[in-house]
């Protein structure tokens, strides 16, 4: 279904903007599709995080006792992308509850993130794989 946004969710200034659901979620793309690659991920950010639950159970003292939690969680899933089959259980709140101290999003997603590289993040996660490669694809078009 098809419905005109606000102008908030206009993707590089193109006010006629139009929402449509991927994979249950919701991306907003321009009619001009040239101008923008909406990302319409599977899962959280978070989610991507778990593309290396060794380097991830590195990045806080105390969090290396949950390497083998973080990793049975990975290894449960056929990719980081799908660890996200309900609400109680969406990675972010997965990573409250295994990590002490606790995790927090803004101060441990840049530096995870950092860690893990994207290189590792799109080996494991083919969906970001695929946005990421229509960023590359844009950015030599112009």
């Amino acid at each position: 279904m098809e419905a005109k946004c606000t102008g908030r969710e206009a993707v590089n200034g193109a006010s006629d903007c139009h929402c449509r659901g991927v994979d249950g979620g919701t991306i907003h793309q321009a009619p001009d599709s040239a101008r923008c690659a909406a990302l319409g991920s599977l899962c959280q950010f978070e989610g991507l995080l778990f593309a290396d639950p060794h380097a991830l159970a590195h990045i806080e003292p105390g969090w290396h006792k949950s390497e083998q939690k973080l990793a049975a969680v990975r290894a449960s899933f056929d990719t980081p992308e799908h660890i996200n089959n309900s609400y109680e259980t969406v990675p972010s709140r997965r990573l409250e509850k295994l990590l002490q101290p606790k995790y927090e999003k803004v101060r441990h997603g840049p530096l995870a993130a950092e860690r893990i590289t994207l290189s590792v993040m799109e080996r494991e996660c083919p969906y970001f794989r695929g946005w990421m490669n229509q960023l590359r694809a844009l950015g030599k078009t112009h």
